[in-house]
Order: C-alpha cells, then structure tokens, then sequence
C-alpha cells in the first residue's frame, strides 16, 4: 500500500459541527485511516482491512456501521479520491456504484519552525519536555519581567542542533533553555540545572555542540558536550 504512505497526515474539512478531520496514519499492522466530524464524534475508525481495493487514485473502503449478535454486519461504503493535497470522501449505504460526494478535505500544512517559536514567545501555544512529554509550559510561567538574576529573557536563535533550522534561546540562570520546533509543536530540548549543569554551545569545525559544565568544585570546573 504504498499510495496510503504518501497520504499520511491529517485532512481538514468544514463539518456540521465545525472542522471535521480525516486522518491516515501508519500503525504496525498497516494503516488506520478515520473520520472525525468533531473533537468527540466521529463518522468511521477504519484500518487496512477495510481497504477492498486502490486503484486509479481512490480507494475503496467497506465499513462495519453495526456488527450483529449472529456475526453478520450492516456495512458503509466510502471512496476516497486522493490528489497532491487532498481528497474528496464520497459515501454510498448499499454499494460503491452508489456514493455521492460527502466532502472535500484538505491536508493541514505544517507551520514553518521560525512560526512556532514565535507563537511560543506570543504566548499562544506552549512547550513540550522531550523527556516528558505530559510535561509542559507557557512562556507566562517564565520569570520574564524581572531584573532579577533568576529571570529569563527572549534570547537568539541559532541552528543549535544542526538541522538547517533555527532553535530558540530563552537566556536565563544556568544557561537559560533551549527551544526546538517540529512536528507542529515546540520542545525543550536542553536546560540548564543548578551550577552542576550550566548549559551553553559552542560551534566547532562548522558544527554546534551542546555543553554543560560543572562549577560547583572551587579551582577549577568539568565540561561534557554532544552533538545533537
């Protein structure tokens, strides 16, 4: 099924209760592809076995509305005609040579990296732990407006872990946090903590590396680095 690894991601489309989202994603027993009309309804939750056929840029999908007590189902059919970016969900009660167009979906673009952090230093969204990822926080949860050596401060943004895109600094005690943006969100991905783990980087040979060094030791201070 290599058509539905080109049509992952999620596909927005107007609905009676609002945006309406159609999603295809990859599982480890092929795909699901669902239908949600709105954030706690929704029209089918179908997999790989519902697939009948892929061809001529649709696919064919016999759905299970009600399964009965003596194993027989009551089925739906839908045909999604995929194209670069979108595709129409067409619907049928009693066959495929039946079904009538339902709706349009687009795909939901992905916002650019530089988008993100911006909208994280506006307030709007806020930032994930990559260790936690139930772990997160707005920039208003920052000490930001104060001239205290414990504040933080909207800093640079430099390509910290070598992708091509830019990362956010928030400046603050022990090196401050640094902030990365993908997959429609933004992540912690390095802080600084405690004089044990002072965070900084340094470009070398082309290359930005992520250091923490420790001064807690009077005389003199360790140092470990990485590449991300």
């Amino acid at each position: 099924m290599a058509e539905l690894e080109n049509l992952t991601g999620e596909y927005e489309y107007l609905s009676d209760y609002g945006t309406g989202k159609l999603i295809i994603q990859k599982t480890s027993n092929g795909y699901d592809i669902s239908d949600y009309k709105s954030e706690s309804s929704y029209r089918f939750l179908a997999d790989s076995s519902n697939i009948e056929t892929i061809e001529n840029n649709r696919i064919y999908l016999k759905y299970p509305e009600q399964v009965f007590l003596n194993d027989t189902a009551a089925f739906s059919y839908y045909i999604l005609e995929y194209s670069t970016g979108e595709i129409n969900v067409y619907y049928g009660k009693s066959g495929f040579e039946e079904t009538q167009l339902l709706y349009h979906a687009a795909k939901k673009s992905e916002a650019a990296a530089d988008e993100l952090l911006n909208s994280f230093i506006h307030g709007s969204i806020n930032a994930v732990d990559s260790t936690d990822l139930t772990s997160t926080f707005y920039i208003t949860d920052l000490n930001m407006d104060s001239e205290e050596w414990g504040a933080y401060s909207i800093g640079e943004k430099a390509d910290l872990d070598n992708d091509g895109e830019n990362e956010l600094i928030i400046s603050g005690p022990y090196g401050g946090i640094y902030l990365d943006a993908r997959d429609n969100k933004v992540y912690e991905f390095a802080a600084g903590d405690g004089s044990a783990l002072i965070l900084s980087y340094v470009a070398y040979n082309g290359t930005i590396w992520i250091m923490y060094s420790n001064s807690m030791n009077a005389g003199y201070k360790s140092y470990h680095n990485g590449k991300i």
